[in-house]
């Protein structure tokens, strides 16, 4: 049975991790669209002897996350979109010509290339987020369960004594 301190202290975990997800992408300069760093939504799935806390992003997210191999074809027109909202190039012609070179770096090279890399982390935003909350996770489902399960006791006591009482 899950208690009501456990479900909000649940709710919270998700905000907390989505929080994290967001500025590590940002801190890795991730944000083009939006569409990734806007895409996380939390789901708390109550059962009957437990809950399930979920959290989604864009089918992209993954390979942000986790890089992507070399061998690797990344479409041109996302590329072309990629450019054009980063604002490597403005000329129509350029746009197409950079994100031609990006394309091929990708092929031969995976994620992230070699020029990315030298602009820091990139990659594994979700164990760098996850580790940097980690123990605020703790300390709130710790406090939760500690007040839920006092909260049990507290019921349980008090029906035993109303029980008692009816005798």
């Amino acid at each position: 049975m899950i208690t009501a301190e456990v479900e909000k202290a649940l709710t919270r975990v998700g905000e907390l991790y989505i929080k994290a997800f967001r500025d590590e992408l940002e801190r890795q300069g991730h944000r083009a669209t939006g569409e990734l760093i806007d895409s996380f939504t939390q789901y708390l799935t109550l059962t009957t002897d437990g809950a399930v806390l979920e959290i989604t992003m864009a089918a992209h997210g993954e390979g942000v996350d986790k890089g992507q191999p070399p061998g690797t074809i990344v479409p041109l027109d996302k590329l072309i979109r990629w450019v054009q909202l980063k604002d490597i190039e403005s000329e129509i012609t350029k746009v197409q010509s950079a994100a031609s070179l990006i394309q091929r770096a990708i092929y031969n090279e995976g994620t992230p290339t070699r020029g990315s890399r030298e602009m820091g982390q990139k990659t594994n935003f979700i164990g760098i987020a996850s580790g940097n909350v980690s123990q605020e996770v703790a300390d709130i489902m710790n406090e939760a369960i500690s007040r839920g399960t006092a909260v049990l006791f507290e019921n349980l006591i008090r029906d035993q004594v109303n029980g008692f009482s009816k005798i």
